[in-house]
């Protein structure tokens, strides 16, 4: 039997990281949380984003972490590119 509505929303990894980006443009572009602590959001997520890819490809070329530990890395650098999209359109 089908699965009614778009299954792929739920299945793509890009479409996940959209809904999350969408999620987390609106959560940080809301009135009610102060600038402050909006760019202390934006300034983690974005130096996370950079610095540690770094530390775990040095653990990598060690032989210290396991290959599927760099998916959320993944993931996490297409939610930072599709929440930078929206912010900057």
């Amino acid at each position: 039997m089908p699965i009614k509505g778009d299954y792929k929303q739920y299945t793509d990894p890009e479409e996940q990281a959209k809904m999350m980006g969408n999620f987390l443009g609106s959560f940080l572009n809301s009135s009610k949380i102060p600038i402050g602590l909006k760019w202390l959001g934006w300034f983690l997520l974005l130096c996370s984003s950079i610095f540690f890819p770094f530390v775990i490809i040095k653990d990598l070329l060690s032989g210290g972490l396991e290959i599927f530990l760099l998916v959320p890395v993944l993931f996490q650098w297409v939610l930072v590119y599709y929440i930078l999209k929206k912010l900057l359109r």
